[in-house]
């Protein structure tokens, strides 16, 4: 069980950072998207996207192991920690090129979301302390 306990810590970190990256990412590409040129604004897309990937799979593995270990946190723990990934899951998705052509506002959903999804993982942390 310690394995797993471990790679609950470290998937959870990995989440944390994913987090805190991706905020910021988001702040600065909104900043200098006007002022990038294209190929530019792509790689940080790309890279975008990638660290989401990483939130999730952290998440994910997170949650799992979580799950196996059976810390005897409360029902309410679990449910923010994959709903959160549920929402970070659809934050991605609705910035997928398919769905974006016809969400009308695919940028402002892909906001909204995200933000739902980081308040639920900030209770999530917050009930996994109690």
């Amino acid at each position: 069980m310690t394995i797993v306990l471990a790679i609950e810590i470290v998937c959870a970190l990995a989440a944390c950072g994913a987090l805190l990256v991706l905020v910021a990412q988001a702040v600065r590409l909104n900043r200098k998207s006007k002022e990038q040129p294209a190929d530019r604004l792509e790689r940080l897309h790309r890279r975008h996207r990638s660290i989401g990937f990483v939130l999730l799979a952290a998440g994910i593995v997170h949650g799992i192991s979580a799950t196996i270990y059976a810390s005897g946190a409360r029902t309410e723990t679990y449910v923010m920690g994959w709903a959160s990934i549920v929402l970070f899951a659809l934050s991605g998705i609705c910035m997928a090129p398919p769905v974006r052509a016809y969400l009308p506002h695919a940028a402002g959903t892909h906001v909204f979301l995200f933000a739902l999804g980081f308040a639920l993982f900030i209770g999530h942390a917050v009930m996994g302390r109690l």
